[in-house]
């Protein structure tokens, strides 16, 4: 959480976020949710299908 910029040190806490890397270690797909939102699966899965579709 550290390395990608989403640990809060005053907390000592991790925030809520949504990464995406492809097999080279690039980051495809970020994003930072607020606290109390948990986003489930259903973002990953729209991701995942948007890039697919844009890599196909």
């Amino acid at each position: 959480s550290q390395l990608y910029g989403v640990y809060r040190q005053s907390e000592d806490a991790t925030g809520r976020a949504l990464f995406v890397i492809d097999s080279s270690g690039i980051i495809c797909f970020s994003k930072v949710y607020p606290e109390l939102l948990n986003p489930g699966v259903g973002d990953l899965l729209t991701v995942l299908e948007s890039l697919h579709a844009h890599n196909s």
